[in-house]
């Protein structure tokens, strides 16, 4: 395999999705097109759990879905909706050296997960 040398005078930058600067020819929209599809993505797979690491906080989820469809969501029904995914596990892990109520950890069970999807799949009758 051959190694492709880095242009350093590229100035790759990272942007919000919302303050994009100007992208030549169709490239906005080649943007736009991936980002929705992210986001039809996760309404039906687990893509969000795969962006976190393993053990997170139900904030750093949230944060993650309010990122991915640009909306607010309150923190309560957010908690709440965590709590009641039986493929989201609360473990006893708690954060540490913070000044606030300790937050508790979670984890994706991707078992759980296909088991509640194949559970709930609807019969065609």
């Amino acid at each position: 395999m051959r190694e492709i040398p880095v242009n350093r005078t590229h100035r790759a930058q990272w942007f919000a999705l919302t303050q994009l600067p100007a992208l030549l020819l169709n490239h906005e929209q080649k943007v736009q097109d991936t980002w929705q599809r992210v986001r039809e993505a996760a309404r039906n797979r687990p893509v969000p759990f795969y962006l976190l690491p393993q053990n997170f906080r139900s904030i750093k989820l949230q944060k993650l879905y309010e990122a991915l469809y640009q909306v607010p969501l309150d923190n309560r029904n957010f908690r709440k909706w965590v709590k009641g995914l039986p493929y989201v596990e609360a473990l006893a892990q708690v954060e540490t050296n913070v000044s606030h109520r300790p937050g508790k950890y979670h984890q994706f069970k991707l078992a759980a997960y296909e088991a509640f999807t194949k559970a709930t799949q609807l019969s065609p009758y």
